[in-house]
């Protein structure tokens, strides 16, 4: 929290069992199995902590959009910037790559920006007084209010000491009273908290895990949340996002598993939606069919965040024009038009949730999963078997749908995708513009195709126009954008639609989900300013 330099998703493990706070601070707890023990029939939060520094946006980004979160605490510094100081030690980290004042309220625009149900902590309480506070908390106020939310300062009276082991009745009856509007109205959205917090005095700290045992979930997501009770046929049954893959053998912790499997690997992610179970034969891609191709996109994948010196001395806007020079260095990349795609069988061999291993993963639910190639790939002599299963972060395991599977029909693995973005300004981009893109687990370079004016646009799936091939497969481009009648006569509401072609490797994108586009190459630009929009189409060519 004082420096944000953390450059990976360091996750943690926390429960609650009635008025039991279920930590480390218990002498019998050495473990996340410990924590699981003593909260059952309890909660469990899943804690992930981001990246804060600009130099790590990448692991910033991967936080609030791969993992899809439940709720999103934005920590802050509840110590103004003042000439000799620069928002304290935030402010030393962040020498060279602007104010922490402007980093904050990056982060702050980004987590209104995507819509996430959204808590703040403002940290180091104890340095601030009542006139301090209020410069910190005007520009809070004014961005939440901005985007249609009510934030709602929480204070405590209770001192929260070290050793403390149980939620204080106050702490928990003033959550309840603020989140007593959100659970009425059922919008996880509309409402703000903002709490004070300090490490040395402990002030806030109670209130934190009242939060945390109090807060509201949504309810488990389903296969049609995006586009509605639209009949897609090329939605899967079940899909798991990877977020890691990991060097290691699959466990064969359960008899009865007695395929040949050559090529093992262990993935973690998070379960979108479905049911996932022990022993089950699912799709996992998709995977480049070129070798050469394949490798790229992992060195892409592993790429460490840019180095210090590559920074530049303040924030690039991502409104600047690209380099010419980096813009014909893109000629020579190869586009995901180019790359064919494959989709490969596996057997799920190990299956763990929240480091227990567990028989199946439900929806919403993060996990690891043990792969291994099935046995029916060796015994029909196909090339794949021969070759190493190695996913890597974007990819997807999935159960194709029941009419998938009868047309013998493969998931799509996306090449160009369209997305309709409100925030006007992204009209400023250019054809040939190479931008990052971020979808779910999916992080890949792109470059913009074409960009149009448009009224509001919803994705929705394509029927049979007798296009269909003799095993009934439908034409690769699938999709339609349909306006939104309400807007579509209203110019104040028109946006922008963008076209992307995928650059080095095809991906899996699910239809309505969230996009984020961020200008420049992979290893150019710092600042988390960027477009946030919906994918309204994908194609295959």
């Amino acid at each position: 929290m004082a420096s944000g330099m953390t450059s990976t998703v360091t996750q943690e493990l926390v429960g609650y069992s009635g008025e039991s706070i279920i930590n480390y601070t218990n002498p019998n707890i050495e473990s996340w199995f410990g924590i699981h023990d003593f909260a059952k029939n309890g909660r469990l939060v899943f804690i992930s902590d981001s990246a804060g520094h600009p130099r790590f946006r990448r692991t910033t980004l991967r936080g609030l959009v791969g993992w899809a979160p439940h709720w999103t605490f934005l920590c802050l510094s509840a110590v103004p910037e003042t000439p000799g100081n620069s928002g304290g030690a935030a402010g030393s980290a962040h020498e060279g790559h602007g104010s922490a004042a402007a980093l904050s309220k990056d982060h702050l625009d980004l987590c209104l920006k995507l819509g996430l149900p959204l808590a703040i902590v403002l940290t180091k309480s104890d340095l601030v007084n009542k006139e301090s506070l209020k410069r910190v908390l005007s520009p809070i106020w004014a961005a939440v209010k901005g985007a249609g939310r009510a934030p709602r300062l929480i204070q405590s009276k209770e001192k929260f000491p070290e050793w403390a082991r149980t939620v204080c009745d106050a702490d928990v009856s003033t959550i309840r009273s603020v989140l007593s509007s959100v659970r009425d109205s059922g919008d996880f959205r509309a409402t703000v908290p903002v709490i004070l917090q300090s490490s040395v005095t402990g002030d806030g700290t109670g209130l934190m895990h009242a939060l945390l045992r109090e807060l509201p979930l949504p309810p488990k997501p389903l296969a049609h949340d995006y586009l509605g009770m639209v009949i897609n046929q090329e939605q899967p049954e079940t899909l798991f996002h990877i977020e890691d893959r990991y060097n290691r053998p699959a466990s064969y912790a359960t008899s009865g598993l007695t395929w040949q499997a050559n090529v093992e690997c262990v993935v973690s992610g998070y379960l979108r939606f479905g049911r996932l179970e022990l022993g089950q034969t699912v799709t996992v891609g998709p995977f480049p069919i070129d070798e050469e191709v394949a490798e790229a996109a992992q060195l892409d994948d592993k790429t460490a965040s840019p180095s210090r010196s590559s920074l530049p001395s303040s924030h690039a806007s991502p409104r600047a024009p690209f380099s010419e020079v980096a813009r014909s260095a893109l000629k020579n990349v190869i586009p995901a038009t180019c790359v064919q795609g494959e989709w490969r069988q596996v057997r799920i061999v190990s299956i763990r949730n929240l480091r227990m291993s567990v028989q199946s993963l439900e929806a919403d639910q993060v996990g690891t999963l043990g792969l291994a190639l099935a046995g029916s790939a060796y015994a029909a002599g196909e090339d794949s078997a021969l070759r190493p299963l190695k996913p890597r972060r974007g990819m997807v395991v999935a159960v194709p749908n029941k009419y998938m599977t009868e047309h013998n029909l493969e998931l799509q693995a996306a090449a160009v995708i369209t997305a309709y973005f409100s925030d006007t300004a992204i009209r400023l981009l250019s054809a040939g513009t190479p931008v990052t893109i971020y979808i779910a687990s999916v992080r890949a370079q792109a470059r913009v195709a074409k960009i149009w004016s448009s009224p509001p646009v919803r994705p929705i799936a394509g029927v049979d126009d007798g296009k269909a091939g003799p095993a009934g497969h439908m034409d690769d481009d699938v999709f339609g954008l349909e306006p939104i009648s309400d807007a579509a006569n209203n110019s104040a509401e028109q946006g922008y639609c963008v076209r992307l072609e995928l650059l080095f490797s095809r991906e899996w994108v699910e239809l309505g989900s969230k996009i984020v586009i961020l200008e420049g190459a992979s290893r150019e630009g710092t600042v988390l300013d960027g477009f946030v929009g919906t994918v309204v189409k994908v194609s295959e060519t």
